[in-house]
């Protein structure tokens, strides 16, 4: 399993406490056999520096896989969110940097996005795992402080996609800016679909009749920013498979936090808040071939968000005119773009990411294994998914 250490690329020295929120990935297998994969995020307190906050994240990534372990088996997390954030909480450790919440969101059987999706639509909103209520002993237990409340978490299918209805959701990475000014936020819907979850997708909707040009402006940001993400976590996975010789563990929560470090920057920034670190690497892999490694990871993220509406139900017309408006948004200066969408894999297929790692080896041109940097982007292509997935569910419930 891979700590998380500071790099020669990254930044380095003392860090400025500028840090909102970290998440990891966790991956634990419950007590039938099944191995499960949820996303955790901690909202802290106040700011923090960088070490504080990983060493808070680590130990809580900790208690969230033991949690997972100690459930009696796979479907009785899946879709039980909310409560198992509310456990995490309870257990937070008293001697990190304090959270005001915390949530684990879109929890999946590991490999079988399918079953996954099936007890999601079985399981109801108010389910309760049966876990014990006390700490483990050992290295995780803790005094359970008056920790924060577990807060709604919205969850999606993973990486391979399945077909979103109006109840699904995910938790986002990249927040989505605030709807247009001047118009009203659309809040109402069917008193039977009143869930947390759907009230929290709800919040996000663009007001009736917004054009596509509008709504590819409003899930732009998302999209730029899962491009730049994926740029980052192929460069710092060349880093440190390549160059370092590191053998990473693709289930462990550490691997993903170090692969793409947590960003308080702004709905569409992410890029501009890692140019430092993007600045070295032109300077050893070639400015132009930097630019092709991001042209490439923004074609596919372009190609996922318009599978993922057209799998959400937007009409085709509509969905073409989106992705049309996103791109001319999110990367224009990436001529010919929309052209390049169709040579991608079915979204559906694993063969996606196994494709893209190639690709994105071949422009590279530095020596890396393709099998390795396949099972070290998986995790991340999947948290990028639950992101796109939840702006095409905006999109979807916004068009009427």
């Amino acid at each position: 399993m891979v700590g998380v250490t500071k790099m020669g690329f990254w930044p380095f020295g003392r860090d400025p406490a500028e840090i909102e929120i970290a998440t990891r990935v966790i991956t634990a297998g419950t007590q039938n056999g099944f191995t499960v994969r949820g996303k955790l995020t901690i909202h802290f307190a106040e700011p923090q520096r960088q070490s504080d906050a990983d060493a808070a994240a680590d130990r809580c990534a900790q208690i969230a896989a033991a949690l997972l372990r100690e459930a009696p088996g796979h479907d009785k997390v899946i879709g039980a969110e909310t409560h198992l954030s509310g456990l995490i909480s309870a257990r937070y450790p008293v001697d990190v940097a304090q959270a005001r919440t915390v949530e684990m969101a879109a929890l999946h059987v590991v490999g079988d996005p399918a079953l996954s999706d099936e007890l999601r639509r079985a399981n109801s909103s108010s389910q309760v795992i049966k876990l014990p209520s006390s700490p483990p002993s050992g290295p995780l237990a803790t005094p359970p402080p008056s920790g924060p409340a577990g807060r709604p978490a919205l969850a999606s299918p993973p990486f391979g996609m399945a077909p979103l209805s109006p109840n699904s959701g995910s938790s986002l990475s990249s927040p989505l800016p605030s709807p247009p000014q001047g118009s009203p936020i659309t809040s109402s819907g069917s008193k039977r679909r009143g869930s947390s979850q759907l009230r929290s997708i709800q919040s996000l909707l663009m007001p009736p009749g917004t054009p596509p040009s509008a709504m590819g402006s409003y899930i732009a940001p998302v999209v730029r920013d899962s491009a730049a993400r994926l740029l980052v976590g192929f460069l710092r996975a060349h880093d440190l498979i390549t160059l370092r010789g590191v053998t990473m563990d693709a289930s462990s929560a550490e691997t993903f936090a170090t692969l793409v470090p947590a960003s308080d920057a702004p709905p569409g920034g992410y890029e501009a808040s890692r140019a430092s670190e993007l600045s070295r690497w032109q300077g050893t892999l070639g400015a132009e071939v930097v630019r092709e490694l991001h042209r490439e990871t923004s074609a596919i993220c372009t190609y996922l968000a318009r599978e993922t509406m057209l799998r959400a139900e937007v009409p085709r017309t509509l969905a073409l005119a989106v992705t049309d408006a996103l791109v001319a948004a999110a990367f224009s200066e990436f001529e010919g773009l929309l052209d390049e969408l169709n040579r991608f894999a079915d979204a559906l297929s694993p063969v996606l990411v196994i494709e893209l790692a190639e690709r994105l080896v071949t422009i590279a041109g530095a020596g890396d294994d393709p099998h390795a940097m396949t099972a070290a982007l998986t995790p991340l292509c999947a948290v990028i998914q639950e992101d796109l997935n939840v702006s095409a569910l905006i999109i979807k419930l916004s068009s009427g």
